[in-house]
């Protein structure tokens, strides 16, 4: 157990140290099937775990493929993460299944927001402050704390961010701009 967490922790190294290998190459992306696949890489790890995907089915956003990628399996990741650690928390009942809802939808006239949600107890008040920092925040045994701070490098190279909402459960928010010719 403790050769597979570090080699674990050697493979995210080496992951966030690639995480600027390119600038992004910003495309219009139906956003539904690439959260679609995404949900089902981790359901096939996370079983118990419910990921669903609200987003209109013609919803398109201007990013990178690969970055946009990177940028949802982590934060997917780290929500079912935190609800297999704590389970669900948030919601009308005591008995609700752990679940994780991925969104998006046009924020103003120039961004596209992107929000991944969980039911579960939500972000530990100590924990903010080192959010998107490189090895500052991991709720996972054996987990590098790189997920957070790969996904906020990512969506800063398009000219983005990652923010955490306050609410119920935890809801991280992937803002990314469009470009002039799409605004309109």
């Amino acid at each position: 157990a403790t050769l597979d967490r570090a080699v674990s922790f050697c493979r995210s190294t080496l992951v966030y140290g690639r995480a600027s290998e390119h600038p992004p190459r910003v495309e219009p992306i139906e956003f539904r099937p690439l959260a679609e696949e995404v949900a089902d890489a981790v359901r096939a790890v996370e079983r118990g775990v419910e990921i669903v995907v609200e987003t209109a089915p013609d919803f398109v956003v201007h990013a990178d493929p690969g970055h946009l990628y990177r940028i949802l399996l982590n934060l997917v990741r780290n929500a079912a993460d935190a609800l297999a650690a704590a389970g669900a928390s948030t919601g009308a009942g005591a008995n609700e299944s752990p679940r994780i809802a991925i969104r998006a939808a046009s924020l103003d006239a120039g961004r596209d927001a992107i929000d991944v949600s969980d039911n579960g107890p939500g972000v530990a008040p100590q924990m903010r402050a080192h959010l998107f920092e490189p090895f500052g925040a991991t709720t996972r045994a054996g987990g590098a704390g790189l997920g957070l701070a790969i996904a906020a490098e990512l969506a800063r190279g398009h000219g983005g961010d990652v923010t955490l909402l306050d609410g119920p459960g935890a809801t991280f928010r992937v803002t990314l701009p469009r470009p002039r010719e799409a605004v309109g």
